[in-house]
């Protein structure tokens, strides 16, 4: 910036012109920042008419969500908690026989799938119809129960499938100079027929297309693939259902079941043309933007005091230990990404100060966000008092339903356009919300949406802030960054103007509805922003949560129904109101 400055200007700027009075900046004297966060907040409640349009509104959103469209993955259901799959599996190793209790354990979700398989499958299918052969193929979503010893290479990992309650898939990872048995290929293909048959999986319907054979240092190994044959519903247009059995020694070590694609189609999807280079450099511009005119409105505003840094660490600080907790929270999983050959006291070392430092550096950018947004917005901090909720709740609670109602319309156009354009539509996995596989997912859910209040709040205050501001001055940034903008709405990976609109178009309809919505019901009301950021974050995981059979879920789902509905109470019902007479 300041190579660009003297290039245009040809000279440097003088000292005298730095400093804060030049600019006619000076901190406030004490009583009067004191008179100012006292003074009355300016708001100007919604009127009749906007409360009419906005009960229109959220009947036209809900008839609009109620519109059936079919979504990949739909009905899968968690019927099995990761107790019950780390149960399940111990007693499936113990027939084998595997000492279990000799193992350290973790159990974690699974999504069992390709994504190019299913662009793949989408291209030439309708999208109940790619979920009817993925699911006639294999399980969408397993528990993984992982089971290893530090230093050592051999690993046991056991599938169990979250809807049915049973081992659906088992691997044995062994050392490479592990002994063993030394089969000819025709031992080994016959132990891999007989266990696949055992499986359920009939080979009349499958060719070998290729077997491998591997000397190890003590034994032998060997790999099978068995393809579909022509006709088989599995298989679509050149894309091949196969099976790939592994044998180590004299035992089948793992089963696979995959979609061989087309190499050419494959190669096309994975490679990063010039245009997706164009487009992920805007998105990157966009960032880069968006930081810089954000860093330069915060050392303006820390020049001119205006942070209120001591009440603004508190907000950090909060936010500093809410993520804490949520990391804490996932230590049931944190053993997943762990490597055999490092050292286990050395992996929980490292792992442990990651723990304590993400957080800590998270909360101290979020002190920074949150102290940029405040002092744009003095008022902010009055949110945590009783009167100024009380000014804003009602208008509140009609944006956050607001709101509410209109994302889920939204998505399901979205979903129904997708549904329309499925070739072109751009693949989303999501069979269920994340931290089921946490010890408590309704705690994870909710310190999670906690958090959002925090970050996305103070980034929304700081991004409308940002536009009204290069609005009002006509900077020359706005149009570029606008265009920017528009050209990050579409999939930066898409191969095709067909692949790019579509999924550009359902951005597109979000932005705008968003934009709508916060300039006719949200305005300047920031309790409405906080309660939108918090409700967003949990009506999803709510719906998924009680949806399940499991009980423990449903009791999850119960008590974050609960937890939010004390948020609700703390936004609606501001300690030290007294009742109208």
């Amino acid at each position: 910036m300041a190579l660009v400055a003297y290039w245009r200007t040809g000279t440097c700027e003088p000292d005298e012109n730095l400093s804060n009075t030049s600019e006619g900046v000076s901190r406030l004297p004490a009583q009067e920042a004191a008179h100012e966060a006292e003074a009355p907040i300016a708001y100007q409640p919604l009127d009749a008419r906007r409360l009419i349009l906005a009960g229109i509104l959220i009947a036209i959103f809900a008839g609009l969500a109620a519109i059936p469209a079919y979504r990949f993955g739909k009905d899968i259901k968690v019927r099995t908690t990761g107790r019950d799959a780390e149960r399940l599996a111990d007693e499936f190793l113990a027939k084998r026989p595997v000492n279990a209790a000799s193992y350290r354990r973790v159990a974690g979700l699974h999504e069992n799938l390709d994504p190019f398989a299913l662009k793949y499958f989408l291209e030439r299918k309708p999208v109940e119809e790619c979920d009817r052969i993925y699911r006639q193929a294999t399980r969408l979503l397993l528990w993984e129960v992982r089971y290893f010893r530090p230093l050592e290479k051999e690993e046991h990992l056991v599938f169990v499938d979250v809807a049915g309650g049973e081992v659906f898939a088992y691997r044995h990872l062994l050392d490479e100079d592990a002994p063993g048995a030394s089969l000819s290929i025709v031992q080994a293909r016959s132990l891999s027929e007989k266990f696949v048959e055992r499986q359920g999986l009939a080979l009349s319907g499958f060719e070998l297309e290729d077997s491998q054979a591997k000397k190890r240092k003590a034994r032998e190994d060997y790999t099978f693939v068995w393809q579909a044959k022509s006709g088989d519903q599995r298989n679509v247009e050149e894309a091949r259902f196969r099976l790939q059995v592994d044998v180590a020694g004299d035992q089948v070590v793992g089963l696979a079941r995959y979609f061989k694609l087309a190499e050419d189609w494959e190669r096309r999807q994975r490679a990063i043309t010039l245009p997706n280079q164009i487009l992920i450099i805007a998105s990157r511009a966009l960032l880069v933007l968006a930081a810089g005119l954000g860093i330069l409105v915060l050392v303006r505003q820390i020049r001119s005091g205006r942070i209120p840094w001591r009440a603004t660490a508190k907000v950090a600080a909060a936010l500093a230990a809410m993520l804490l907790f949520g990391e804490l929270n996932q230590l049931s999983t944190f053993s997943r990404g762990y490597q055999t050959e490092v050292p286990w006291k050395a992996f929980w070392l490292f792992g442990g100060a990651q723990i304590l430092l993400v957080p800590l550096v998270q909360g101290f950018f979020g002190w920074l966000l949150v102290g940029l947004a405040v002092s744009l917005y003095p008022e902010a901090l009055r949110i945590f008092r009783g009167p100024a909720r009380r000014v804003w709740r009602r208008d509140a609670a009609v944006a956050v339903l607001v709101s509410v109602a209109a994302g889920a319309a939204v998505s399901k156009l979205t979903a129904v356009v997708f549904n329309r354009f499925h070739a072109y539509a751009p693949v989303r996995i999501d069979l269920t919300p994340g931290l089921f596989d946490s010890y408590l997912p309704a705690a994870g859910f909710f310190l999670s949406a906690l958090a959002s209040c925090v970050i996305l709040g103070s980034a929304g205050a700081v991004a409308i802030y940002l536009f009204r501001e290069s609005w009002a001055r006509r900077a020359w940034w706005l149009w570029p960054g606008s265009l920017l903008l528009l050209a990050s709405l579409g999939p930066a990976r898409a191969h095709s103007v067909p692949e790019f609109f579509v999924g550009w178009a359902g951005n597109a309809a979000m932005l705008v509805v968003a934009l709508g919505i916060v300039a006719a019901f949200f305005r300047n009301n920031l309790l409405a922003y906080v309660g939108a950021a918090f409700f967003w974050s949990v009506a999803g995981p709510i719906e998924s949560l009680l949806s399940q059979p499991a009980p423990f879920f449903r009791w999850n789902g119960v008590l974050l129904v609960l937890m939010s509905l004390i948020v609700l109470g703390w936004m609606l019902a501001p300690r030290g109101e007294r009742p109208k007479s």
